[in-house]
């Protein structure tokens, strides 16, 4: 029997306005925590490994993009912490792509489809997101603490903390890239998360069980 311990944290809603010469991009990331999601369903995708051969716009919907902008992706973050005995807390983070609520526009693409670039663009946010979460598991790794509840606590606040990199480091990418447009930084932006996921692989988990130190 688990005891659950589910943080709640206030629903929020970040927009990235993406605007460049040719190209507005809106980028639309949904942070709630609930429970986990069942990856049956059609519409939610997690980050895999193997995301380089299969992110296509086939995983996008086609319809109307709010404001008029070229493409929505939606990225979800769902965090819960429990604990699984007296002296044991489990940590859990998904990072997932919702397709139904990610969108290329139909007025504009209407005979094409969306190019190249801006799909690389899109995935390295997903990538990004996957970055912050692989980092979430490594500083919560050496937390230690007196009870459960101290645990959770300090689980929590590294939580806060990784919702607010995420949100900088998603706004720093799309400053330096223009948005896909410049494609000298779009390149080392992919090297440089690349290289980070690798860094990070042995935290490449959804979940992690800490212990009480007495």
């Amino acid at each position: 029997m688990i005891q659950n311990h589910l943080f709640i944290y206030n629903s929020n809603l970040f927009y990235f306005y993406n605007k460049c010469d040719s190209l507005r991009i809106l980028i639309f990331v949904l942070l709630f925590f609930s429970q986990f999601p069942s990856f049956s369903q059609k519409n939610v995708i997690p980050w895999t490994e193997d995301l380089d051969s299969t992110f296509s716009w086939d995983l996008f919907s086609k319809g109307t993009v709010p404001g008029g902008f070229h493409a929505l992706t939606t990225v979800e973050f769902i965090f819960k912490s429990d604990v699984i005995e007296d002296n044991q807390v489990v940590a859990k983070l998904e990072v997932l792509m919702d397709t139904r609520k990610s969108l290329y526009a139909k007025n504009i693409y209407k005979k094409s489809l969306p190019p190249q670039s801006l799909l690389d663009h899109e995935k390295l946010h997903f990538d990004i997101a996957e970055y912050s979460k692989r980092l979430f598991f490594q500083k919560i790794s050496s937390i230690k603490g007196k009870n459960v509840n101290d645990i959770i606590k300090k689980i929590e606040k590294e939580f806060q903390l990784s919702t607010k990199l995420v949100v900088s480091l998603q706004k720093k990418y799309d400053k330096e890239t223009n948005h896909s447009q410049n494609n000298i930084k779009q390149k080392m932006w992919e090297e440089d998360i690349k290289q980070k996921l690798i860094e990070l692989r042995d935290f490449s988990t959804n979940e992690m069980t800490l212990s009480v130190v007495n």
